[in-house]
C-alpha cells in the first residue's frame, strides 16, 4: 500500500484454503475448482485492493520400480513414471538422487533428465553405477584370530618365567630348568598360529550384501526445495 497513512489490508480467499498475515495455507487435498484467488483489501479504502490466482497442484510423484540386485562394479537400471497429473504442467522437473542415499561413491543418471508434469503419466529411465569398492568386505573364516588371542594372553606368562630363568645367579640352575618349557611353548605357540586348521585359516575375499533405499528427488524453478518422487531399492552383494 503507498500514497495512505493507513497501509493495513484485509486478506480474503475466494476458493479452498486459508489466508493470516499475507500467509496462505493450501489445503489438504486438490480442490475444484483447482485455481483459488487470494485479496488484499485496504482498510482505509475498500476500492483498492490486489488479487493474486493461485493454482492448487498435487505434489509430484512416481511409480515404484522394481527391486534390483547388482555386484561391485555393476550397473542397475529402473523404469520409472511420473504419475498423471501431479505436478504443475507449467514447471518442468529436474530429476536427482538424493546423494546421501547412494552406494559409496556410486552415481546415478536420468534420461531424460528433466520432465514436464501433464494429464498423463511421464516415463524416465534412472541409472545407477555402483563402483568396484562398494560393499566391499575381506572375510576371514576359521580360528586364526582366536589362536591369535590365545598367543597374545601366554607370551607374557612364558616371558616372566624366562625372566625368572635368568635373574638370579645363585638361582641359575634351578630356573633353568624352565627353559626348556618355554621354548617348547613358544615353539607351539608359534606353529599355532601360522598353521592353525588347513581347513579353517583359508580366506576368502567376497561382498557383504547392503540394501540401499535410493531416493529420486525432483526440483522446479518454482520449489527449489527438493521432493521426494519415490524410492529405487538397490541391493550390492
Amino acid at each position: 500500500m503507498t500514497g495512505i497513512s493507513n497501509t493495513a489490508v484485509n486478506w480474503q480467499v475466494t476458493g479452498a484454503g486459508t489466508i493470516a498475515a499475507g500467509m496462505y495455507s493450501a489445503p489438504a487435498t486438490v480442490p475444484t475448482p483447482s485455481t483459488v484467488v487470494i485479496a488484499a483489501v485496504s482498510q482505509a479504502n475498500s476500492n483498492v485492493s490486489g488479487v493474486y490466482p493461485i493454482l492448487i497442484v498435487a505434489a509430484p510423484t512416481a511409480s515404484q520400480p522394481a527391486p534390483q540386485t547388482v555386484s561391485p562394479g555393476g550397473t542397475a537400471t529402473y523404469s520409472i513414471s511420473l504419475n498423471a497429473n501431479t505436478g504443475d504442467p507449467k514447471q518442468p522437473i529436474t530429476l536427482a538422487c538424493l546423494t546421501s542415499s547412494l552406494p559409496l561413491n556410486a552415481t546415478c543418471n536420468f534420461s531424460p533428465s528433466k520432465i514436464a508434469p501433464g494429464p498423463s503419466a511421464v516415463s524416465f529411465t534412472l541409472t545407477i553405477n555402483v563402483p568396484t569398492t562398494a560393499a566391499s568386505l575381506e572375510k576371514r573364516n576359521g580360528l586364526w584370530a582366536p589362536q591369535l588371542g590365545v598367543a597374545f594372553a601366554f607370551l607374557p606368562m612364558a616371558a616372566i618365567l624366562f625372566v625368572m630363568s635368568t635373574r638370579e645367579n645363585d638361582k641359575r640352575k634351578k630356573h633353568r630348568q624352565w627353559l626348556p618349557f618355554v621354548v617348547l611353548l613358544c615353539t607351539a605357540l608359534v606353529f599355532l598360529i601360522g598353521c592353525g586348521d588347513s581347513s579353517s585359516s583359508t580366506t576368502t575375499t567376497g561382498t557383504q550384501p547392503k540394501l540401499y533405499s535410493v531416493q529420486v528427488q525432483g526440483t522446479t524453478a518454482a520449489q527449489p526445495n527438493p521432493t521426494t518422487l519415490t524410492t529405487a531399492s538397490l541391493t550390492v552383494q
